[in-house]
């Protein structure tokens, strides 16, 4: 792709509305754990069983318990009230420390003036029992594609994590690495929604790829965990051909959820 077409096709995506589907991927929460992925705007939420169904076939997930070989894991539709669904897996054979991740290539994808764009989609949900085996876990799993780490942040208070003028809510603060095909990403939208699939905020990751997320916890929760969701976007000015379609640029959208354990020796709470 030439300079000129490169700058235009900048333009044009800055134009592009931020709202957009991902796949989510998390554990569930229940006796017998399995794998759930769902594919909305809301984080983790079960959305449009006819959506899902576009997907489906194209996803692939994969579980890690160490160093080791991922494997993947066999998943199916199930549905859930309203027209809504979701993928499931059968009960995760490990307990944590683990890292579930997500793999799926959509497809050459056009829509109104838009250049045709080859859509993937990328997702990771790590899950441990003490806060020293975050950096254990994060050492597993895939290097390639667009990823979000969630990482505990330094226990000293950063300025800009204090609290704002919500006196009804305390912030847990944590890191996010961006990185794309293993390397740092400068300048990537991040944005965090809560457990209920609600947006919170959103940061922007610096020339290393880090960016500081905040989420609000309500005083006096007895949970012993948090659930953080982000997920960001980014736009690969590479253009070729899938499946027989030509495409000027990969459109990857990627996501994260982390179960991090709560108290003063896990997150910091201001």
């Amino acid at each position: 792709m030439c300079a000129m077409a490169r700058g235009w096709l900048s333009v044009l995506l800055s134009a592009v509305p931020i709202s957009a589907h991902f796949l989510w991927l998390r554990e569930s929460n229940d006796t017998s754990p399995y794998a759930v992925v769902t594919f909305g705007e809301r984080a983790g939420i079960p959305e449009s069983g006819a959506m899902l169904d576009l997907v489906a076939k194209k996803t692939h997930v994969f579980l890690q318990s160490s160093n080791d070989p991922a494997f993947e894991l066999p998943i199916a539709v199930e549905n859930v009230s309203g027209g809504n669904a979701e993928l499931a897996s059968s009960p995760l054979p490990v307990e944590p420390p683990f890292s579930l991740e997500l793999a799926a290539t959509f497809g050459v994808f056009t829509e109104g003036p838009q250049p045709p764009r080859l859509l993937k989609y990328w997702a990771n949900a790590d899950r441990v029992n003490v806060v020293d085996e975050w950096e254990l876990v994060q050492t597993w799993g895939r290097a390639d594609g667009l990823k979000i780490l969630l990482m505990v942040a330094d226990q000293k208070a950063p300025e800009q994590c204090k609290p704002g003028v919500e006196a009804a809510a305390s912030t847990v603060c944590i890191h996010a690495l961006v990185s794309y095909d293993g390397q740092a990403l400068a300048n990537a939208s991040i944005t965090t929604f809560s457990s209920e699939g609600s947006r919170v905020g959103s940061a922007v990751s610096d020339k290393n790829g880090m960016a500081l997320l905040k989420y609000p916890v309500v005083p006096g929760s007895s949970e012993a965990f948090t659930d953080v969701y982000a997920a960001v976007n980014h736009h690969e000015l590479v253009s070729g051909q899938y499946d027989g379609k030509k495409y000027d640029f990969v459109d990857h959208w990627a996501t994260s959820n982390a179960r991090l354990p709560r108290g003063p020796e896990a997150l910091f709470l201001v």
